[in-house]
């Protein structure tokens, strides 16, 4: 039986009023109220193969990290910025489909208890000089997106701010709007108009950065390849932020599909240290189809139930049940599928849920896009997802380390190099809004930074050699006449990658095994990936940087013995703060061999 405490008793009693006073469908009351969204189409520049574009600040990814770089960096008076992204500007990553629930620290909270609550996940190994500064300058991100028009509505009853993940004192702010605009969308749009606005981008699109180009310990720039038509490009600045986003080992879930790893290994080759990388963010979603935050259903009724019907959640989380941490849900999906009781279910069918909470979210929830649409095909096939439970899986969002930086979110290796959102390792630790909050607030700081060195930069000064070596390299995967293309060679390798015994069951066993498969791959099949077309040559570097960081945390993996957060080995089922309250940092060697080092809590 799916238990509901005396408080969510009172919330359902609430909604179930909200519901009965609103007339069936609410949605057409409230369309008409809304503006109709318009896309803000940034033009990119047309560049020709081989060109040398000279920038101040090169910014590579916008998702919300990357576009809050761009605007905060022309607010400090830059004046040439290049805007980069492998696909569309603000389409790529995943900030324009997430719900964009973001967790703000705003006046009255207790910052203290929000950061202790935070850090329990981790058993305390993190970086708190960073978290606190996030905490910090939160409520002025807040204040910024109110005097740039966005407003967060919230739903009925509940309100903007929401507990989840069975917190108590960090919130999510909910359902932002800008102009017609909802969730995701609505944050990644109104960035977009003020960088526009502000007129001192250029903008890259479908365009791959391939090599950074470095020289005794300082970043002079970028070499770039164009996924459309096959033209390379060579960036020359003294100042360089990856915000490319995490390393989910291939597609699978759309909102993270496209992040492969690629600012890790930029970096990574350049000489920065990586960090964090045994830390696997799991999440579960339907098998046949993508919903944003379908766990978060759980606070209002729904249940996950395994093949015999049972609502096991409570089994191993007596307190929130299904309204438990996601890391939590996956392990227990995953020791479910161990104990022979999978496949395991979504069930919406329950009263509360199908006949309440459903309908208020399906007229007035924060529902993106591809969102809405999913939910009306679904219905409309009869496959709604309160008419029956739906089967779920886990899938992989990406990696929680990365870059390893100093407090200004520099690279302590490269001068110059600054990482933001998902590419800058800030802890291991997540809950629902904080990878949002990351972005918001790296992207603020990265594009202040950064804009601070390049302004006490000399322009480098680009060596031939390097620069044709780099070119010739983001094109190698098209001069090899046989060999197989990235379609095949990316199955093989996620059927390494996506087992239960490698990212939520590890044993030594399983880690040493995956990592033997691993290095037969990388040794016999990857020197056979080719591309017949830029798209192609694309997506072989994706499978590249992927196997790269795939490496690393097979081997990150197999070092940390004990458990912690999200990184579990089933040999060593607690942490262990007398041994490994340390972090895990790789760093490649002039023989281009992976060097480990430890690093201790601060």
């Amino acid at each position: 039986m799916n238990r509901i405490s005396r408080r969510d008793m009172l919330k359902f009693m609430g909604m179930t009023g909200a519901a009965a006073l609103a007339p069936y469908p609410i949605r057409h009351a409230h369309a008409a109220k809304r503006p109709v969204p318009t896309v803000n189409i940034l033009k990119s520049y047309p560049y020709e193969d081989r060109e040398v574009f000279e920038a101040d600040l090169v910014i590579v990814g916008t998702g919300l990290g990357g576009l809050w770089a761009a605007v905060t960096a022309a607010e400090e008076g830059i004046k040439r910025i290049a805007i980069v992204d492998k696909g569309g500007l603000g389409v790529s990553s995943g900030s324009g489909m997430i719900l964009a629930g973001t967790i703000y620290w705003l006046e009255g909270d207790d910052l203290a208890a929000c950061e202790k609550e935070y850090l329990r996940y981790s058993g305390g190994l993190g970086h708190p000089d960073m978290l606190r500064d996030m905490m910090q300058t939160s409520r002025r991100r807040m204040e910024k997106w109110k005097k740039w028009g966005v407003t967060y509505e919230g739903l009925p009853v509940l309100g903007i701010r929401i507990p989840t993940d069975g917190n108590r004192y960090n919130k999510l702010s909910i359902n932002p709007r800008y102009k017609g605009w909802a969730c995701g969308r609505a944050l990644v749009q109104c960035l977009l108009d003020r960088i526009d606005a502000q007129g001192v981008s250029t903008y890259f699109s479908k365009t791959m950065i391939t090599d950074l180009l470095v020289e005794n310990g300082r970043i002079n720039g970028a070499v770039g390849l164009n996924r459309l038509n096959g033209n390379r490009i060579v960036f020359k600045a003294p100042s360089v932020i990856l915000a490319t986003g995490s390393c989910t080992f291939g597609p699978g879930y759309n909102v993270s599909a496209h992040q492969t790893g690629d600012g890790y290994a930029l970096a990574y080759r350049a000489g920065s240290k990586l960090q964090n990388l045994e830390f696997l963010n799991p999440d579960v979603l339907a098998r046949d189809y993508n919903l944003e935050g379908g766990h978060l259903t759980g606070m209002f009724g729904a249940r996950f139930i395994n093949k015999h019907g049972k609502d096991f959640m409570w089994d191993y989380d007596p307190n929130n049940g299904t309204n438990s941490n996601f890391n939590t849900i996956a392990f227990a999906f995953a020791d479910e599928w161990a104990r022979g009781n999978a496949p395991v279910y979504l069930d919406q069918t329950t009263v509360v849920y199908k006949y309440i909470v459903s309908r208020i979210f399906e007229n007035l929830s924060p529902l993106n896009t591809w969102q809405a649409l999913n939910y009306r095909r679904l219905r409309e096939t009869g496959n709604a997802p309160t008419d029956y439970p739906h089967n779920q899986i886990v899938l992989y969002y990406g990696l929680q380390g990365c870059i390893r930086t100093d407090n200004d979110l520099m690279s302590d290796e490269i001068d110059g190099l600054f990482a933001a959102s998902l590419s800058q390792s800030f802890d291991m630790s997540t809950i629902k809004g904080i990878s949002s909050a990351r972005g918001m607030w790296s992207g603020e700081k990265t594009g202040r930074t950064a804009t601070r060195y390049a302004r006490g930069a000399d322009m480098p000064v680009l060596h031939r050699d390097q620069v044709e070596n780099a070119l010739e390299r983001s094109i190698q995967y098209m001069k090899r006449g046989s060999g197989l293309t990235y379609w095949p060679l990316i199955k093989k390798f996620q059927d390494i990658l996506h087992k239960p015994e490698i990212g939520l069951r590890k044993t030594a066993e399983s880690l040493e095994h995956g990592l033997k498969q691993l290095t037969e791959f990388k040794e016999n099949d990857l020197p056979a990936l080719k591309a017949g077309d830029s798209h192609e040559l694309v997506k072989a570097h994706e499978l590249e940087n992927m196997v790269l960081v795939a490496e690393l945390f097979l081997k990150s993996s197999i070092i940390r013995t004990e458990s912690r957060y999200s990184h579990r080995r089933m040999e060593y089922p607690l942490p262990d703060n007398e041994n490994w309250l340390k972090f895990i940092n790789w760093q490649i060697n002039k023989d281009n061999e992976a060097v480990l080092n430890f690093e201790k809590q601060a």
